[in-house]
């Protein structure tokens, strides 16, 4: 399709247009409000806890996209990435469960180990994940998903500088009610859900969730015949226990599964003839073939995957008159393990073996009120990871250790240790006008050892066997001001000051003493915001919008590097960057059976100061992942049909400028051309909303492109992201 071209000024220029426009027509909006209308046609009001209190969307001074369960389940939204679709800002790159990558508006990492931590923080039920792959609780019975845009430093803490995932999962009903689902997909797929719910006393709410999901892969080895098989399952217990005297108790349950059969991705040839050089082959500097086909490609090991996760939460609320006192209280344990192939090619160079494991402890302490929130946090992970790399015969180390296979391990232990107190409050000058300030301040300790061995010593890439203890300690203090206008009913204007931090950390796969010594600082962001909220029309049109602007300092950068000789991923505080775009949210019922929703958002995401590997100039790049523009939209249709069953045709698109998935411009290996994809739901639901029939389609245009590209000096890692996908499900609710 032609490209769409809009340049920062004439973004900025249209929003703020546009937000003239609507705070001018205000008032005729309010006076036209009092008009009957069919409550089948208003916006559906969605509450969320983005300030740590239930409240209106539409009311909280943070730029967010919100959906509820039913809303989720309808735009067929299964997993974290498939948010993308709507989400104006949002960009996930995954190339298998154990390495999944967030950003929002620019701001996110490439990294996914233990060293370090994420620059957008996942929550589940008001709970931190320090590690992505635990990310398959979600979406089980939820009740709401929030996407919070910028960063969340005061209320929801450390590793926010982007923004946070926000996913609350259902509370109990007191009704006995309950449902089961199952499907069928294309490649073998198949889907079976069920839930249960209801009062199993006067006091005690109970639910029970379960799920197991197997998707067949896409991309097929073309030597074994293997693929990237995932097979999922998750379930989660939930109870509530009201004693009375205002006293809420809940505690949760959830585990979560998850086997991949195959980590199969393709090398891309990076020189001429389709070839490429990789890392510690034999001979060293010699071409080989690289992947023919990006989703068939050749290898002699097909990997596979196994995490498992467990997560109880108890929390714990008690109201005091107008005070609300919360405790949260949590235990994370987390296993992975990874086998996959080196250097993706057919020839048997290196297999990789991962081993992680990490046990994390949360508490927080907050008390609140409808213009209070202070509370004090801390956090505890201990986390294990050995990154084990055997050497076969086609590799450097094989011949070096005279024909033999050598082993080397990367090995890292360590333990974060992190307390916060925080708070904010709201001024209300009058009901019109108020002015909240907060701010969070925050101390990280990070005791860690580094190691390394190999069974063949003076052989890369282990050549000397080591062990580095050490410490890092961190503090930062993050404030926060808002300003809050509501020039008339169901219109909120805003603007907003945060700042985020991102903890520092070490290395993961150090394979020399000289990397180990290696760590890097936090990160920091200073963002600038303004927006408008507004329902209009009778509460039938939504339009939501937001400028805004981010100073990022001491961005932690990560690049394949050559130390004491042999080729590492090294992490660095490389650069400084500027962030400046707007967005707009749209929503309209335009009649009883049809509505539309409209998504844009425009990045203006470059390094202002980069001094690169090798003293390469890199200011002006723009960063990893970061698109010019997004543009995303939605269109629903239901209408009755014989004996008043409901059907439903949806049809969803989304389209991307091109990005870069390194920081250089000129290298076309790195580069992901501009793409757009489409998805189309048909649904069929029973008068009395006890039977669904569901179809869906995704990548119905069949488009290629990629999940993750990863440069490793002369070879180009690529994982093609999924074609066409289709699908059925059936659900009975009772």
């Amino acid at each position: 399709m032609p490209k769409l071209k809009f340049s920062s000024e004439t973004a900025a220029l249209v929003a703020l247009g546009v937000l003239t426009a609507f705070y001018g027509g205000a008032e005729a909006q309010t006076e036209s409000s009092d008009a009957d209308s069919d409550d089948a046609r208003r916006l559906e009001v969605v509450s969320v806890t983005a300030e740590k209190q239930e409240e209106s969307s539409q009311s909280v001074p943070v730029a967010l996209t919100v959906l509820s369960g039913d809303t989720a389940e309808a735009l067929n939204v299964v997993a974290v990435e498939d948010l993308v679709r709507f989400t104006p800002g949002l960009n996930v790159q995954q190339s298998d469960q154990a390495r999944t990558r967030v950003r929002i508006r620019g701001v996110g990492s490439r990294k996914f180990d233990i060293g370090s931590d994420p620059s957008v923080g996942i929550f589940i039920d008001e709970v931190y994940l320090p590690r992505f792959s635990g990310q398959e609780f979600a979406l089980l019975d939820v009740e709401r998903i929030e996407v919070l845009k910028g960063p969340q430093g005061t209320l929801f803490g450390r590793n926010t500088p982007g923004g946070a995932i926000s996913i609350i999962s259902r509370d109990p009903t007191e009704e006995l009610e309950g449902f089961v689902e199952g499907g069928l997909a294309d490649r073998g797929g198949y889907s079976l859900r069920g839930g249960i719910s209801g009062a199993l006393s006067e006091t005690v709410l109970g639910s029970l969730n379960f799920g197991e999901n197997f998707q067949g892969g896409f991309i097929e080895n073309a030597l074994t015949g293997g693929a990237n098989d995932e097979t999922s399952r998750a379930a989660r217990g939930k109870l509530v226990f009201e004693p009375g005297n205002d006293l809420t108790i809940t505690a949760s349950l959830q585990f979560t599964e998850v086997d991949t059969d195959g980590i199969i991705g393709a090398s891309l040839a990076t020189l001429p003839g389709n070839t490429t050089i990789p890392l510690l082959a034999f001979p060293p500097g010699a071409p080989v073939p690289a992947s023919a086909s990006r989703d068939n490609p050749s290898l002699d090991e097909d990997g596979e995957l196994n995490m498992k996760a467990t997560l109880p939460i108890l929390r714990i609320e008690k109201g005091i008159g107008d005070l609300t006192l919360t405790s949260i209280t949590s235990y994370l344990d987390h296993e992975l393990d990874v086998t996959e192939d080196f250097d993706r090619l057919p020839l048997p160079v290196g297999i990789t073996e991962i081993e992680e494991s990490s046990e994390t402890f949360s508490q927080e302490f907050r008390i609140s009120n409808s213009n209070l929130i202070a509370g004090v946090f801390y956090y505890n992970d201990d986390a294990f990871r050995a990154d084990n790399f055997t050497w076969q015969s086609a590799s450097l180390p094989f011949v070096l250790a005279g024909g033999m296979n050598a082993t080397d391990s990367t090995i890292v232990a360590i333990e974060t240790e992190s307390w916060a107190v925080f708070g904010q409050y709201r001024f209300d000058f009058t009901d019109a006008l108020s002015v909240t300030v907060g701010g969070r301040y925050t101390e990280d300790t990070k005791d860690y050892t580094l190691s390394a061995e190999t069974t063949a010593i003076g052989v890369p890439s282990v050549v000397v066997p080591f062990v580095e203890p050490g410490s890092l300690s961190f503090d930062s203090f993050d404030p926060k001001v808002s300003v809050e206008y509501t020039p008339a009913e169901n219109i909120l204007l805003y603007a907003s000051y945060n700042q985020g931090y991102k903890s520092g950390g070490v290395q993961f796969t150090a394979n020399s003493l000289e990397l180990a010594q290696q760590t890097f600082d936090p990160e920091e962001i200073d963002a600038y915001e303004i927006g408008i909220k507004s329902d209009l029309l009778d509460d039938t049109l939504r339009f939501n919008a937001s400028i805004f602007s981010y100073e990022y300092a001491d961005l932690q950068q990560q690049r394949v590097e050559v130390i004491g000789g042999v080729p590492s991923a090294v992490t660095r505080n490389a650069a400084q960057a500027d962030i400046t775009g707007a967005e707009f949210d749209v929503t309209w019922i335009a009649t009883d059976e049809l509505v539309l929703r409209v998504g844009y958002n425009y990045l203006d995401a470059t390094f202002d100061d980069f001094i690169g590997t090798g003293g390469a100039d890199l200011s002006g790049n723009p960063l990893p992942n970061s698109p010019e523009y997004t543009l995303n939209a939605s269109v629903d249709y239901q209408q009755q049909v014989a004996n008043d069953w409901t059907l439903g045709l949806g049809v969803d698109w989304f389209f991307t400028d091109s990005q870069n998935y390194d920081v250089f411009t000129d290298d076309p290996f790195t580069q992901q051309d501009a793409y757009d994809t489409g998805q189309v739901r048909l649904t069929l639901e029973s008068p009395n909303e006890k039977v669904l029939v569901s179809l869906y389609a995704e990548n119905v245009t069949d488009e290629v492109f990629t999940n993750s590209l990863v440069r490793r000096s002369s070879e180009v890692l690529d994982t093609v992201a999924d074609g066409t996908r289709y699908g059925a499900r059936l659900r009975v609710n009772f």
